[in-house]
């Protein structure tokens, strides 16, 4: 069952793989979960109904004959009886517990999906036979439309995150990310290799570049697109531009100069419904895998004049402004958009490893204490920033600020 779109559970983050937002939630046991994958993974078996609901599916739209069609919807709700699920209205018989106990001995060593249609009908009570066949002869009924519904969704499987591929962070191949239920990585962006300093000037980018990855991630997952130019351009321009006004802005003169001011300023362009702090924890922790640079790396020699990105230790960070860059690179008018992405690239391939290093550290420990803070969105966001500003004010950020001194 999808979720509605004013359900606070939009807040939260899916509750098998505790990666993907939820986006929708099991009519069984109300878990929140994200995509076909974690539904019907091992941790959710007892309410996986992806068989028996396509067939119900198809034995109520071929309407075919009264044999074939007892058959699908037997198999169907008898499916529900073996996996112990059916609650409120998307119960077809009510029963308490001692029912419960009944159904389950009666159904004891039956494999629901190879046995005839006769043996199943038998085992059912005349109460059960009869409301079964009133919620089914009854297409127009809450139930049945649930049931397509669901079915519909089923149908579709929604990869993950591209950085989160077991070899991104690995040393790898042309076409890395290319893995079986991921995102492919974004194309890297052709960066002259005449643009990168030896050291960066003006202003240090790189919360401003924290902004961007949070930004980047939410907008990943919230439209289960993996790359972003694999969505609709409009889409995903319109959550950029709310999240990180300061990047579409020709006139911003934005600049953070702390993470903490990244997270209180981040919280404010969010609405309520869509944030929380176990949300921001997940975002954060995106953040930090996108900006750590890999630990091994064999960078190549530049070939005609640009930069090899793909075998670059910060190749995480500069994809995700790659990405970015396709996505606003189709019209003139976003040039200066297309030309803010091409300058931060430059600025952090101008940056050392160490100020990344501990900038994705100190974003790791910032995801770990909003974690802490539980799923609430009534928790006050300065109460939490806060809370991790006096958590993190020793040795991490004082790194970080140092460091960046230092260049």
């Amino acid at each position: 069952m999808r979720i509605d779109a004013d359900d606070p559970k939009l807040t939260v983050v899916c509750k098998i793989c505790r990666r993907q937002l939820s986006r929708y939630t099991c009519p069984t046991c109300n878990l929140p979960y994200c995509s076909l994958t974690c539904f019907r993974s091992p941790a959710h078996s007892g309410c996986s109904e992806s068989f028996y609901k396509k067939e119900l599916e198809n034995g109520i739209k071929t309407q075919t004959s009264r044999n074939a069609e007892e058959r699908l919807k037997m198999m169907a709700i008898l499916k529900r009886f073996e996996e112990g699920s059916l609650e409120n209205e998307a119960q077809l018989f009510a029963s308490d517990d001692e029912d419960d106990d009944d159904l389950a001995a009666r159904f004891k060593g039956i494999d629901v999906e190879n046995t005839d249609a006769e043996t199943l009908w038998s085992r059912l009570s005349e109460e059960e036979k009869s409301k079964f066949m009133q919620a089914i002869n009854n297409p127009s009924s809450e139930l049945t439309k649930r049931l397509l519904s669901e079915s519909e969704f089923l149908s579709i499987s929604y990869p993950k995150p591209w950085w989160e591929a077991p070899d991104v962070n690995d040393d790898a191949d042309e076409g890395v990310g290319d893995v079986k239920g991921y995102g492919q990585q974004p194309g890297p962006l052709q960066l002259p290799v005449s643009m990168v300093k030896a050291s960066p000037t003006g202003p240090p980018l790189i919360y401003n570049l924290c902004a961007i990855c949070i930004a980047y991630a939410f907008t990943t997952r919230h439209l289960a697109a993996s790359p972003l130019n694999t969505a609709n351009n409009q889409d995903v321009k319109s959550l950029i531009s709310r999240l990180v006004p300061f990047l579409v802005d020709r006139k911003a003169t934005t600049l953070y100069t702390n993470i903490s001011g990244v997270i209180t300023s981040m919280w404010s362009h969010f609405s309520p419904d869509e944030i929380s702090n176990n949300i921001m924890s997940a975002l954060l922790h995106d953040a930090s895998i996108l900006m750590r640079p890999r630990p091994v790396s064999i960078i190549q020699s530049p070939a005609g004049g640009y930069l090899d990105i793909s075998s670059h230790p910060y190749r995480n960070v500069a994809l995700v402004l790659s990405d970015l860059h396709r996505v606003y690179g189709g019209t003139w008018r976003a040039n200066h958009v297309s030309h803010k992405l091409l300058f931060y690239m430059s600025q952090i391939f101008s940056t050392p490893a160490a100020v990344l290093e501990s900038l994705a550290t100190d974003l790791e420990a910032r995801a770990v204490a909003a974690k802490g803070q539980g799923e609430s969105t009534s928790v006050s966001r300065l109460t939490w920033v806060d809370a991790t500003r006096s958590e993190n004010a020793g040795a991490t950020p004082k790194t970080v600020t140092k460091l960046i001194e230092e260049i």
